[in-house]
């Protein structure tokens, strides 16, 4: 696929190796790209490696190291590695003893519950999945007020899904414009980006973003695509 590499995953139990394809061009350069409400982001030609790898040899899961530190290989490749539900439950077990590597497993499994079960009404999804992904994203939630206490749209999201909805109009005004700015910068020099956002520009999608998570509270209790 144009404007996609390959790069050599080694797994750190056996020594195995993989390929997984990753786009060299970020997502939003893509017109037709859909983001969710929880994340997730839907494109034909944005290929995103998965965090969560299963290696092909003795079937451990382990954690993707950035495409950074990984050998670029010139052979036509286009798979990310992504997991389905069910095996990304085996691998919450198997990465926990590391709180952000379970974390990682645990986003994923919630994208692929939410994948799985898109258009599947809640009366027909099995009770055990529908309550596994109830505590798995009261995980998430938990993790993020305690570890990433300044963070917002995924809390928002696990907020509206969960029901809380006392909790989500009090993190709707805690979200100052200050607050909204700050975070952004944040994550931006979290993933060594420059932030060069003008104030103006960031102050309407602030707003919009205000209008926007207001307006969810009155959505079905399933990911929205977001504007």
């Amino acid at each position: 696929m144009k404007g996609t590499s390959t790069y050599l995953l080694t797994c750190p139990h056996c020594g195995a190796t993989k390929l997984v394809a990753s786009s060299d061009n970020p997502w939003y350069k893509d017109d037709n790209a859909i983001l969710w409400s929880d994340g997730r982001i839907d494109s034909a030609i944005w290929l995103d490696p998965a965090r969560v790898q299963q290696c092909p040899s003795c079937n451990h899961f382990y954690i993707r190291p950035s495409t950074s530190s990984l050998r670029k290989v010139a052979e036509p490749c286009e798979d990310t590695g992504h997991l389905p539900f069910h095996t990304l439950k085996q691998a919450i077990t198997e990465l926990r003893s590391n709180k952000k590597e379970e974390k990682d497993a645990r986003e994923e499994t919630w994208w692929a519950y939410n994948i799985l079960y898109k258009d599947v009404e809640e009366n027909d999804i099995p009770d055990d999945d529908i309550e596994f992904n109830r505590t798995n994203m009261q995980w998430l939630l938990d993790y993020y007020v305690e570890e990433e206490p300044g963070f917002f749209c995924l809390k928002f999201e696990l907020l509206r899904l969960l029901g809380y909805k006392k909790e989500y109009r009090e993190l709707l005004s805690d979200m100052t414009y200050e607050r909204f700015a700050q975070w952004r910068r944040e994550r931006y020099e979290k993933k060594g980006l420059q932030y060069i956002l003008e104030d103006e520009i960031l102050k309407k999608r602030y707003l919009h973003r205000v209008q926007e998570y207001t307006a969810a509270l009155d959505l079905p209790l399933k990911p929205y695509i977001m504007q």
